[in-house]
């Protein structure tokens, strides 16, 4: 509400009488233009207040706008990212929860129990959501390269290069824990990935999916970026290891340990073995398909095999990553080895 607009329309307000909003919903219901000003003017002025209200119809309605207006500026989004910090079993979080932990050995012993972990998290939410605040700060600004302040927001190189945008939605899971789905706009990440002078329409990228050359571009910088195939790990190796609940419970190993390697190798096994294992299963991914009268995954499982870093059908522009497991998931949760090192093992699917 703007000053000049304040007296004019409270005067209005204060004359609304409760038949005017008995008309109203009448009016609405058959979704009928509302006629009386003064219904109209209080109509816009909760519209623009929900509008600043996270979760409601208006918020989301905005946030598509930001997403159009940024597309049609900068083109189609380059990443679509989705970030699932572990606070139960993540020992930040109970420090934040307010346990004395000291994170020098806490890879060396356990010093809280997984039920007083989850009673930490139940009991104060906030420790949670300040939690999930510090995780997804640190992600951004180390990972990604921005740096925001009331003032203004900066960027520079991250792991996936120069952000120029980033629209980010926070929600909460049935259990009450926060994630976050978010795009990324890359800046001439066309241009400097794949040699074009601007970003192509949809009818254009068709076409140079089905050429070879332009296939080479995106082949090598996906298969430099995302993976969903580790050496010597198969379908019987998989099941062979064990599935760790609290792998979040721990440090990463630090780059100047002279067993880093091995102990970077080690931590990638078990967070795939962990985090990116998909087991279909009913009421969550299998849905009944009535064209083959039979249960389909939604996710597309199991995943395609391939023994090249890439395989590619050049007449219809598809792509998948080198996999030689039917359960790793390819098509929505791939480990990136530039990310896998974050203070904490939040789990990080990522979508191109």
């Amino acid at each position: 509400m703007h000053r000049k607009d304040f007296d004019c329309d409270m005067k209005a307000l204060l004359a609304l009488q409760p038949k005017d909003f008995q008309k109203a919903s009448v009016k609405e219901k058959v979704n009928v233009r509302i006629s009386n000003p003064s219904v109209h003017t209080l109509y816009k002025h909760l519209q623009a207040t929900n509008a600043r209200i996270m979760g409601t119809d208006q918020s989301r309605a905005m946030t598509h706008s930001k997403i159009w207006s940024t597309t049609v500026h900068y083109g189609p989004p380059t990443l679509w990212i989705t970030i699932n910090p572990s606070d139960l079993h993540d020992p930040i979080a109970q420090i934040f929860a307010g346990e004395d932990i000291d994170m020098d050995v806490v890879n060396d012993m356990c010093q809280v129990s997984v039920a007083k972990r989850a009673e930490n998290i139940a009991k104060d939410p906030y420790a949670g959501a300040k939690f999930f605040h510090f995780n997804i700060n640190l992600i951004i600004q180390s990972l990604f390269g921005i740096d925001s302040s009331r003032q203004q927001i900066t960027s520079s190189n991250g792991i996936f290069g120069e952000v120029v945008s980033y629209i980010g939605v926070i929600e909460s899971q049935n259990c009450g824990t926060l994630h976050l789905h978010m795009i990324l706009w890359l800046k001439d990440h066309l241009h400097m990935i794949l040699w074009l002078k601007d970003t192509p329409p949809a009818d254009e990228m068709r076409r140079l999916l089905k050429m070879e050359s332009f296939c080479k571009h995106i082949q090598t910088f996906i298969s430099q970026n995302i993976h969903a195939h580790i050496p010597g790990m198969t379908s019987y190796t998989l099941k062979t290891m064990q599935w760790e609940a609290d792998l979040a419970y721990s440090r990463p190993p630090h780059p100047d340990d002279p067993e880093f390697q091995w102990k970077f190798e080690n931590i990638k096994n078990r967070l795939v073995c962990s985090l990116q294992i998909h087991s279909c299963k009913h009421c969550a991914c299998l849905q009944w398909d009535y064209k083959t009268m039979s249960w389909k995954c939604k996710r597309r499982a199991p995943f395609p095999l391939s023994e090249k870093d890439l395989w590619m059908m050049l007449e219809i522009g598809t792509l998948n990553v080198r996999m030689h497991s039917l359960t790793i998931s390819s098509q929505r949760s791939l480990y990136m080895p530039s990310a896998i090192m974050t203070p904490n093992y939040s789990r990080m699917e990522m979508q191109q």
